[in-house]
C-alpha cells in the first residue's frame, strides 16, 4: 500500500516537472531540502492527495512532518485512511 502511495506521488511529481525519474531521490530524503518542493508545491501536493486518495488534509496537516519525503506523505495517507 505504502509503495503505491508513493508511487503515485512521484507520478504526480514528475508530471509537474519537479521530479525526474523515480530514482533520483530516497524515499526518505528530504525533498524540501533538496528545493524540489516548495510551500506551493506542498498545497497542490494536499489538493492531489485529498483528490486520489478521498482523504482530507487540514491546515494543520501541512507541515514538514508530513510533506518532506515520499516516505512521511505515503504514512501520512496510510494514517488517514479507512
Amino acid at each position: 500500500m505504502i509503495a503505491d502511495v508513493m508511487e503515485q506521488i512521484k507520478v504526480f511529481l514528475r508530471g509537474k516537472k519537479l521530479l525526474r525519474s523515480s530514482g533520483s531521490v530516497g524515499d526518505d530524503e528530504s525533498l524540501l531540502d533538496a528545493g524540489i518542493i516548495d510551500s506551493l508545491a506542498v498545497l497542490e501536493l494536499a489538493a492531489f492527495l485529498e483528490e486520489r486518495f478521498g482523504i482530507e488534509v487540514g491546515e494543520d496537516d501541512l507541515v514538514p512532518e508530513n510533506f518532506d519525503s515520499f516516505r512521511a506523505m505515503s504514512e501520512f495517507v496510510r494514517a488517514r485512511l479507512p
